[in-house]
């Protein structure tokens, strides 16, 4: 399943930049005549994600002195967003996507996760810290001053 982000800009879809656009219209032609299903993204469902992926699983990897971010997403997927699978060899747990959560059951995700965090004693990096270090760095292409 492909997934593109954009902002709906005077009535059309924006995609951002070139490589977006191209990647969007070769998606369009592999997919003639199928049906798509067109959502919404909150915002603040996006920087909630954006916190998640920059700043909780970095700490909690960093804390475990590891830079494997996607091993650590995994983690607590299993751990806080899984569903139990009843198999022929008993019950397992099976980390569920993020993708698809609300932002109300995002930010339970996230709760749940820094509520672990202080238990294990990994600091919780603070939001409007992590967004003012994030809205600092340079875009691509501009140059550090």
């Amino acid at each position: 399943m492909a997934s593109f982000l954009a902002i709906i800009k005077n009535g059309e879809i924006d995609l951002h930049s070139d490589y977006n656009r191209s990647r969007f219209k070769e998606w369009l032609k592999k997919n003639e005549g199928k049906p798509i299903r067109i959502t919404t993204t909150d915002q603040k469902s996006n920087e909630a994600r954006g916190y998640y992926f920059g700043a909780i699983i970095p700490a909690i990897a960093t804390h475990h002195n590891s830079e494997d971010y996607e091993l650590w997403h995994a983690i607590l997927k299993q751990e806080f967003n899984f569903r139990l699978i009843k198999g022929k060899t008993g019950i397992k747990k099976v980390g569920m996507s993020t993708t698809n959560l609300n932002k109300h059951n995002f930010a339970k995700y996230l709760e749940k996760i820094t509520g672990w965090m202080c238990d294990q004693g990994i600091e919780v990096p603070d939001h409007e810290a992590y967004k003012m270090y994030r809205d600092s760095a340079p875009l691509i292409g501009e140059e550090i001053k």
